[in-house]
């Protein structure tokens, strides 16, 4: 399924038709949206910790998605979306998550037969631990301080 895995920190230029697309998914389970007839393409995603991951889909035209789904799951389910991004034509695409180490599939389709080049970006940063009393994402934030922390169970 995936045409090779990313890793945190890595960028892709490439095309929704180019070696390894695939034009088979017309509805994602994650949007419940059947338009998304162009050409698929898709990378597995493998990081070590968990960690804040970012994504983000630009330099393209038409109408790209961009998926982040479990690689255990099946993607035309609801329950394998851990993060999408489908907005309008035109517009960058970006997915914030935290997620736990280990192997993620990205999935970009192009809505309404969209067919284009792209710019495919990750970034990974750590989580803020929220009582350990260390600043663990460097925001100048410690714990029950930092906005990832409100509304934990250390943080009510």
């Amino acid at each position: 399924f995936p045409l090779w895995t990313l890793d945190c920190g890595e960028e892709v230029w490439m095309d929704n038709l180019d070696w390894g697309a695939t034009d088979r998914i017309d509805t994602i389970g994650c949007t419940g949206t059947s338009d998304s007839t162009g050409p698929e393409i898709a990378y597995g995603f493998w990081h070590d910790a968990r960690e804040k991951v970012y994504m983000g889909l630009e330099d393209f035209t038409g109408n790209l998605d961009l998926y982040l789904l479990d690689s255990d799951g099946d993607i035309c389910e609801t329950s394998s979306c851990l993060a999408t991004s489908t907005r309008d034509a035109g517009i960058d695409e970006d997915i914030d998550v935290n997620l736990d180490a280990g192997y993620y599939y990205v999935l970009i389709d192009g809505r309404a037969d969209t067919v284009s080049d792209f710019y495919l970006w990750t970034y990974c940063t750590a989580i803020e631990i929220c009582d350990n009393a260390v600043d663990d994402d460097e925001d100048s934030l410690i714990d029950c301080a930092d906005p990832e922390c409100v509304g934990t169970p250390t943080c009510p």
